[in-house]
């Protein structure tokens, strides 16, 4: 599985240490991608850079997390039913 990060910087406000920022995360096995955002964000400190990186961490694994539960329900369900379509026809 190769997975890539891209990161673009723009709107760059050098006084306010400002800036827009999107990652966008492809697999390109799979060729899905997310795309991460943020405006203005504060980039002074790396403690405040480390910061959105956690952010966006958190929000990958959390849309992973949710993707595997969906797969989940839909692989019970579909189990549940062929299961009791079945035992009706008996």
């Amino acid at each position: 599985m190769a997975i890539t990060w891209d990161m673009d910087i723009t709107n760059v406000d050098v006084a306010g240490k400002r800036a827009n920022i999107s990652f966008l995360r492809t697999d390109s096995v799979t060729g899905k991608t997310e795309r991460y955002s943020f405006k203005k964000a504060i980039i002074e400190t790396p403690e405040q850079r480390d910061a959105i990186y956690d952010v966006v961490w958190g929000e990958h694994e959390a849309a992973a997390s949710e993707q595997v539960s969906i797969a989940s329900f839909i692989t019970n369900m579909e189990q549940d039913g062929k299961a009791k379509l079945t035992n009706r026809e008996v």
